[in-house]
């Protein structure tokens, strides 16, 4: 008989490339969101119909990079990478290579979602306004790709376009709070 000793424990290898990439992703999302919540009307819209303190954090499974928000005493914020345990919903992507193919455009959210590649703890109804304010970041981050990350995409408007141009100089930078 072989003693346990002989049998070694193997330890996956880690992603290194890819998470720094989602770590960075998220560090421009949730300021993304932070600022579409002070310069688009819609996003404004969608988040003054949540709770008046809410706490959301998505985050990629096993230990990898999260991102949490905050909306309380009529401000959102961005908090980093602050795991925390209450959090009124959590949405979890259950590796990061599906979380680095959507934020790469290879895979949009609603086919992650149908691949049930993620899962969703907390109000439901509230995670589906966060995927629709999502959507809408998105397409203020990303004007000319917005295509391969959400199925609708918002219709033209200067609005718009002035809303991208002030992202991109001080959003980006977390200048708009």
């Amino acid at each position: 008989m072989a003693s346990p000793s002989r049998y070694y424990q193997i330890k996956p290898g880690r992603k290194h490339i890819q998470t720094s990439i989602v770590r960075l992703v998220f560090l421009s999302l949730g300021h993304a969101f932070q600022t579409a919540y002070r310069l688009d009307p819609e996003v404004k819209k969608e988040i003054d119909a949540w709770p008046e303190t809410v706490c959301i954090v998505m985050n990629v499974e096993p230990d990898g990079p999260c991102m949490t928000l905050v909306k309380r005493n009529g401000t959102f914020q961005y908090l980093g990478e602050k795991e925390i345990v209450n959090a009124d919903v959590v949405i979890a992507i259950k590796n990061v290579e599906f979380i680095f193919r959507m934020m790469m455009g290879l895979m949009s959210m609603p086919r992650i979602i149908a691949e049930n590649r993620q899962y969703v703890k907390g109000d439901l109804v509230l995670a589906s306004s966060i995927i629709r304010c999502m959507n809408r970041v998105q397409a203020l981050m990303l004007p000319v790709i917005t295509g391969l990350y959400i199925k609708k995409v918002p219709k033209f408007s200067w609005l718009m376009v002035r809303n991208r141009i002030i992202f991109w100089t001080w959003g980006v930078l977390g200048q708009v709070k």
